[in-house]
């Protein structure tokens, strides 16, 4: 997330969380220390030495395709942290022959990052890039018929469209307040939604149980 991105090796603990235990003891001292550290397992007055935590991980990563094909993959790379993406940037130019491919999604459109220099670290001739557009109105309908039970005029489903902008949270959320209005919207009507996902999460914890909203 947005906020994790200014946490150090947050995205790096997350990848090697599930195989944390297996890949520490194979690695040197150095390496390992510097892991553990980087990854609060273990407390250091020195600072954190980046380049040993950057070989520790190449050296885990090299380690594991040993036994199989490994994937590392990275959902919504604009928000990995600097230090993880400097250490994956690091470990993906030196990986070469080994049985280790890479999956990452990122947004796309105005002011948007990958978070990795992926044309630098593997070379265009081995990347791949795939775009996902935004759902279509005719499957835009099937998720709201599917998920809120509500069918819209075509008039409406146009404007949910373009207000949603391809977040499918968004027009869940939009769907479920038309589907509690007692009239349908009519053609020149606003939505009656507030303009921004975050307000209407807003609106939506200010109808809960005020036990409820404390606890959130």
């Amino acid at each position: 997330t947005e906020a994790e991105a200014r946490l150090s090796f947050a995205a790096l603990a997350d990848l090697f969380d599930p195989v944390l235990t297996a890949a520490l003891p194979e690695l040197p001292i150095p390496q390992r220390q510097a892991l553990e550290v980087a990854l609060l397992r273990a407390d250091s007055d020195a600072p954190v030495d980046e380049r040993a935590v950057a070989f520790g991980f190449l050296s885990a990563v090299r380690s594991a395709a040993r036994w199989s094909p490994l994937l590392l993959a990275i959902d919504d790379a604009q928000w990995l942290d600097g230090p993880s993406a400097r250490v994956l940037d690091f470990a993906l130019r030196r990986l070469d022959g080994e049985q280790v491919r890479v999956l990452v999604s990122a947004r796309t459109g105005s002011g948007a990052r990958v978070g990795l220099d992926l044309e630098h670290d593997v070379g265009e001739a081995r990347l791949r890039r795939l775009t996902l557009d935004p759902l279509t109105l005719a499957s835009l309908h099937q998720l709201l018929l599917a998920r809120v039970g509500l069918s819209l005029p075509r008039h409406t489903l146009l404007k949910v469209q373009r207000v949603v902008a391809g977040n499918m949270v968004y027009a869940l959320e939009i769907a479920r307040a038309l589907a509690s209005r007692a009239q349908p919207l009519t053609p020149g009507e606003a939505l009656p939604v507030p303009p921004t996902l975050g307000e209407l999460v807003t609106n939506r914890i200010a109808e809960l149980p005020a036990s409820t909203r404390d606890a959130l």
